[in-house]
């Protein structure tokens, strides 16, 4: 989650991630220029400054995220990848930090534009309710959004062997 569209405006609020075995991974971030940010995109985050009290500086933040994908060449997965990489390619460099996934990237929105007709809107929320998946909260969470892309990614490919 973002204060903003634009990565060099906005800063990463929070970072919500999944691995295929479900485990899960959510980190609050401290914002250091709040002030830039846009307020719709505060108001979808559901940001109350009283809750990012505990929250990590960036480069801790990234560094634990680290930890939780580890070695063996994890690839990166979202909704709308291009959006989510944008700001987190930016902040391992800001950060100076190596970028923990394999070179290899899946845009979740491009397998649900293949699968579903044109003229579908293919919000997440629209392809969950259409999938039968309960659609995430009204108020976004990077957890909550990680959580539903990895149910519709295991919903539009089912293992064959």
């Amino acid at each position: 989650e973002t204060t903003h569209l634009d990565p060099s405006i906005g800063e990463i609020l929070e970072i919500g991630a999944v691995k295929e075995d479900g485990t899960t991974f959510e980190c609050k971030v401290h914002p250091l220029r709040i002030k830039e940010a846009d307020p719709e995109a505060l108001k979808i985050n559901g940001y109350r400054r009283e809750d990012w009290d505990e929250a990590f500086l960036l480069s801790n933040a990234l560094k634990l995220l680290n930890e939780f994908v580890g070695s063996g060449n994890p690839f990166f997965m979202a909704y709308n990848a291009s959006f989510d990489l944008s700001f987190l390619e930016k902040a391992y460099r800001d950060c100076n930090l190596p970028w923990p996934f394999h070179y290899h990237k899946l845009d979740l929105l491009t397998l649900v534009w293949v699968k579903f007709p044109s003229g579908s809107s293919l919000s997440l929320k629209n392809v969950c309710i259409a999938l039968g998946i309960p659609p995430e909260p009204a108020v976004h969470s990077a957890l909550a959004g990680a959580q539903k892309a990895h149910e519709v990614y295991k919903a539009l490919t089912p293992l064959t062997i």
